[in-house]
């Protein structure tokens, strides 16, 4: 006679079904179909943040010419710089090579400690140069032609309009940081520390979506143009791009969001609920 099966094994085979069906961590929930076309130009490793700034057009232009003067005055500054000193260096490689030239040091003319400073003063010139061409010459290059969107290319392809599509990436951490960590979702400490404050209503609200690039997040320009693009053509609805976090989670679930502003109008109505329930108490006795 076949032995009956133990209710502990169907007790465990019960849990283990119960394991599969779990969801996303809190608070994300799995995205919608209408943002596929979206989400497919995002890359997995990477948290994103979608918020839509209506700030008046005249803003955004009084915020978006500061970086565009910014960096015209130091793209003048480096080719002056290159204009002055690339004679100079074209120089020093003609004596390098056995000519003599402007640059060209008799030691015999000159003292010891006249040479000490001639070789420091060109010290300084390479050292000035390297600097330049290590943390400023990347400014005006990013901001004017950086491959995969940049600055210019988004506003000559959309312009300024009164409703803007703004798509921040994490650069600070990655979606491993909250996903694979021992606590997920809401508890885990990035989230915590680098989500949370970026989708805070004074930031959102106050900024420009230009300004809100930081130490944490940068602007994906590239995206934020398709993102338009896909507005224009009806592909997406603009209402899906409000204030919401999203995040890959993974094979099983794939793309998931945090509809920040969808959570803030549910406890809202709570909290209004809630009131009435306390005043009609009052009104009661109770």
């Amino acid at each position: 006679m076949a032995p009956k099966p133990s209710k502990r094994a169907a007790k465990s085979g019960g849990t283990n079904t119960a394991k599969k069906v779990k969801g996303p961590p809190e608070p994300f929930e799995s995205a919608p179909d209408a943002m596929v076309p979206f989400l497919s130009l995002l890359n997995p490793e990477y948290v994103y943040i979608t918020h839509v700034d209506d700030h008046p057009t005249f803003f955004k232009k009084q915020i978006f010419a500061v970086p565009v003067i910014m960096n015209l005055s130091i793209a003048i500054g480096l080719l002056y710089r290159l204009y002055v000193q690339l004679p100079w260096y074209w120089s020093l490689l003609l004596t390098v090579w056995g000519y003599e030239t402007s640059t060209t040091v008799d030691k015999s003319k000159h003292t010891t400690k006249e040479l000490v400073w001639i070789m420091l003063g060109r010290s300084a010139h390479f050292m000035i140069d390297f600097l330049l061409m290590r943390f400023i010459v990347p400014w005006p290059v990013s901001f004017f032609t950086e491959d995969g969107g940049n600055p210019t290319e988004w506003r000559l392809a959309i312009g300024f309009k009164d409703k803007e599509i703004y798509v921040r990436r994490s650069r600070s951490f990655k979606a491993k940081d909250i996903l694979e960590a021992e606590t997920q979702g809401r508890e885990n400490p990035f989230f915590k520390v680098r989500i949370i404050p970026a989708v805070d209503t004074k930031i959102v609200r106050d900024k420009t979506g230009y300004a809100t690039m930081g130490s944490d997040y940068d602007l994906d320009f590239g995206v934020m143009v398709a993102a338009e693009r896909l507005i224009e053509k009806k592909t997406c609805p603009r209402v899906l791009f409000e204030r919401t976090v999203w995040i890959h989670c993974g094979e099983t679930h794939g793309w998931c969001r945090w509809d920040v502003d969808g959570e803030e109008a549910e406890i809202d109505d709570e909290e209004f609920l809630m009131s009435l329930a306390r005043e009609a108490a009052k009104e009661r006795g109770e």
